[in-house]
């Protein structure tokens, strides 16, 4: 490859770094606080809470930087059966699925499921199944480690694989969130998706803020190539076509 073409090569890759938006979709139980848990997740409040309930026929779609995010309405209802919701909001075009529930598990979620492990497959486009409100979780009859494994295994019976992490978060008492951001970060994801994802991701470590630190770097480095290629302008067509 002569030096044109690898010139060529760096600035295309800098460009898609620079304009790739990392596709976030919340799935799940109305009312079980998807908004909250992402609200958190970003550390601003981009979502009402309280917004959707299950008579919300529509998407609600917000943008932070270079997330886009998505909280798709109810399924498995009589005016959305699970196919036909998958037909009209497409959510297999998403790059990570947040599932949040707090309540007991239907058979809608668990064809949902299937769709969730089919996409996963395909692309690895990973899923997250969260148990939110995990405060409110009580039975004087059993421990929280009792209740939380008959959640787990209802979760693993829908889904119908046994080793399907659910985490359990309380987004009122901030409990459990930072497990869920690493599992997050931790995930087979595109390398300039992950690291979009760790900065616009609250940061509440210190490693979180070195990642931060080492992704802005990168990002200015992408900007002064691109603008130093622009100024010196070798190859015009090429440079000036892709703005």
């Amino acid at each position: 490859m002569n030096l044109e073409n690898m010139m060529e090569e760096k600035l295309k890759r800098a460009r898609q770094e620079l304009d790739a938006d990392v596709k976030i979709a919340l799935l799940g139980q109305p009312g079980a606080g998807k908004s909250s848990l992402i609200n958190n997740l970003i550390g601003t409040k981009l979502f009402e809470v309280g917004v959707h309930t299950d008579t919300t026929v529509d998407m609600s779609e917000a943008k932070f930087g270079d997330l886009k995010i998505v909280d798709l309405p109810g399924y498995g209802t009589r005016m959305f059966p699970v196919d036909e919701w998958v037909e009209k909001f497409h959510p297999e075009e998403y790059d990570i699925y947040l599932f949040v529930f707090d309540g007991k598990l239907h058979e809608s979620d668990a064809e949902l499921f299937d769709y969730l492990k089919k996409w996963q497959s395909e692309r690895s486009h990973p899923h997250f199944i969260v148990r939110n409100k995990l405060d409110q979780i009580w039975d004087e009859e059993k421990t929280l480690d009792e209740l939380k494994s008959v959640i787990e295994k209802d979760v693993r019976d829908k889904m119908r694989d046994n080793t399907s992490a659910v985490y359990f978060v309380s987004c009122r008492q901030k409990i459990g969130l930072d497990v869920l951001k690493q599992a997050i970060f931790a995930a087979d994801i595109h390398r300039v998706k992950k690291d979009k994802l760790k900065a616009y991701f609250v940061a509440t470590t210190k490693d979180d803020l070195e990642d931060k630190k080492q992704i802005c770097k990168g990002k200015v480095d992408n900007y002064a190539l691109w603008g130093a290629a622009n100024a010196v302008n070798p190859i015009p067509a090429l440079i000036w076509g892709w703005i």
